[in-house]
């Protein structure tokens, strides 16, 4: 694993702050990924992360996935193990309105939940 940036560290310290007295948690289990709010991911969109995009945004980190802005610093998840490797822990990927784990059903009745309270946002 490699090291990450003072930056980068700044960052993880930061949004823990935001969560301080909170019952949420990171987005994602890798606490360092965060998807882009114009991405599909319902987790990175909901409201209680808005405070790790601004965060984000300040410190010039950049999302998981994304090669722009140039001039910014990687995103922290994939400087520490590349892409390929983060992305093969399905609780690291974006989760998307359309997908569906009818074998789980408390899983999808988590999705569910939250597409509703993004289309409720949305609207």
């Amino acid at each position: 694993m490699n090291p990450i940036s003072s930056r980068a560290e700044l960052y993880h310290s930061m949004c823990k702050a935001s969560m301080e007295g909170q019952t949420y948690s990171f987005p994602h289990c890798d606490s360092f990924i965060l998807h882009s709010p114009s991405s599909d991911c319902i987790y990175c969109k909901m409201p209680e992360f808005e405070s790790f995009h601004d965060i984000r945004r300040e410190l010039e980190l950049r999302y998981t996935g994304e090669r722009y802005p140039l001039g910014w610093e990687q995103c922290p998840a994939e400087v520490r193990r590349g892409l390929d490797t983060v992305e093969k822990w399905h609780g690291n990927l974006p989760v998307t309105p359309e997908m569906e784990f009818e074998e789980d059903e408390e899983w999808s009745n988590t999705l569910a939940a939250l597409r509703q309270l993004v289309q409720a946002q949305d609207h």
